[in-house]
């Protein structure tokens, strides 16, 4: 058996939570300096932190998610199968999306029996017009709009909600730096063509049954890191300590949790952990995480800041999107582009890796 995050390893057939999480909250408001020693503390700790004062307007949020909700109710099965794009864009079924444990966990063997209860659309924050050479990159492709006559007001709400989520970003990444004992622009140039996907989901009705269904099974995030919002329907859990705990929503807040991607960046000071969704009511929910993730061609490894005298890096420099892509293929998610050359040196990555939970 493999470990989870922070403790032994997670067993799918674990009964409900046994308590909430307490997350430190990140104050955007705040002098830089100050907000990035609560990050700080939040990321050593458990790769899970609320964020405030991040100024993205009520009216933006409330009418992503009236669109998000829009777009699901209207739209038939017919419709939705239509919205299928490269690279896991668009529509995505609810089979797609049995999450799974890392490959050499026991338990992972029954994960291609567990039912989840979403469906999502995901979108390209970084999509390039069509026919030109940025659109034949991974998670480049155009966009796939739903049909404006039944969901008028999905494309204009989530270009809104997209821009407004590109801020927060960029200053999270400001304070991530900072947090690192690094330039508070370290990280600009490296996410400024981000393979980044912004992706609504929809919970549909029904209340989980750990072992068998769930809202979406255990797993860890493949990026750097995930700005959530969700409606105020409970389900977020994280694994902590050997136990399973609950994140509540927070109307005000964003909840941010941090990627694999990331941890090899800190040499595995910085955490990401393993979460889950159990719905516990018999009702809608709707959520919308951004996964950021860097450019393209960025190359992450080791951080400077990150290896004390006599260490070595855990892992291997890779490219980014050759990281990701590597992690869609053990997580058995199709990728219909013409994939990357695997240079040498990113070899160690083809066989599932400790932190890949």
């Amino acid at each position: 058996m493999g470990k989870g995050a922070d403790g032994p390893a997670p067993d799918p057939n674990m009964a409900m939570p046994e308590g909430h999480m307490n997350l430190p909250v990140v104050d955007l408001s705040l002098p830089e300096h100050e907000a990035a020693r609560t990050l700080r503390a939040g990321c050593l700790e458990h790769g899970f932190f609320y964020v405030s004062g991040h100024g993205v307007p009520a009216e933006v949020i409330d009418n992503h998610f009236k669109a998000s909700a829009e777009m699901f109710a209207n739209l038939s099965m017919e419709d939705k199968q239509t919205l299928k794009g490269v690279d896991a864009q668009g529509y995505q079924t609810l089979d797609l999306n049995n999450c799974r444990l890392k490959a050499d966990d026991d338990a992972a063997a029954n994960q291609d029996q567990l039912i989840t209860t979403m469906e999502r659309f995901a979108l390209c924050v970084s999509a390039a017009p069509e026919g030109t050479p940025e659109s034949e990159l991974p998670f480049h492709a155009p966009n796939i709009w739903p049909d404006e006559r039944k969901a008028p007001s999905f494309k204009p709400a989530m270009l809104a909600y997209r821009a407004a989520l590109l801020s927060v970003r960029d200053r999270l990444l400001r304070l991530m730096a900072l947090a690192l004992e690094l330039p508070a622009d370290y990280f600009t140039n490296k996410f400024a063509d981000g393979m980044g996907t912004l992706t609504p989901v929809h919970y549909t009705p029904g209340v989980s049954e750990p072992g068998k269904l769930f809202g979406a099974g255990a797993h860890t995030d493949f990026g750097i890191m995930t700005i959530l919002k969700t409606d105020e329907t409970p389900g977020l859990q994280v694994f902590y300590q050997g136990k399973w705990l609950e994140v509540p929503p927070k109307k005000e807040y964003f909840t941010i949790n941090l990627g694999d991607m990331f941890q090899l960046w800190s040499n595995g000071r910085f955490k990401s952990t393993l979460h889950r969704v159990v719905t516990t009511r018999n009702v809608h929910r709707y959520s919308t995480p951004f996964f950021v993730t860097p450019s393209h061609d960025t190359i992450v490894e080791c951080l400077p800041t990150c290896l004390k005298e006599g260490e070595v890096p855990a892992n291997p420099p890779i490219k980014a999107v050759d990281y990701v892509l590597t992690r869609y293929r053990h997580a058995k998610i199709q990728i219909k582009k013409k994939q990357p050359k695997h240079e040498d040196m990113y070899k160690f990555y083809d066989a599932p890796q400790p932190h890949w939970n």
